[in-house]
């Protein structure tokens, strides 16, 4: 991991309670994946994205169709997250920790 990122430990899924709300920052592949796999485990998912261009639009409808909500233009900050607070944050491994 390079210096520019950083990690934010999470529990595995599986360690989660059922139904507890998840927040993925970053709509790049990694941030796609990880929301559509909670997604999958039946978790609610909040995708935070700071871009609002064409091909941001065209996932995040993808991703609202499939029970996922997205907020495009948002500030990747602790600020953007509803309360209460999600029990998971993930942070895409391309998010700067100038972002966050």
């Amino acid at each position: 991991m390079s210096e520019s990122q950083r990690a934010i430990p999470v529990p595995p899924s599986a360690e989660l309670p059922p139904g507890s709300a998840i927040a993925v920052i970053g709509l790049g592949r990694t941030g796609l994946g990880v929301a559509r796999l909670f997604r999958a485990e039946g978790h609610p998912v909040l995708l935070l994205e700071s871009r609002e261009g064409p091909e941001h639009q065209a996932a995040a409808a993808s991703l609202q169709a499939e029970g996922i909500a997205v907020r495009l233009g948002a500030p990747l900050a602790l600020e953007s997250l509803p309360e209460p607070r999600p029990a998971a944050v993930l942070v895409s491994p391309e998010i700067g920790r100038a972002h966050v």
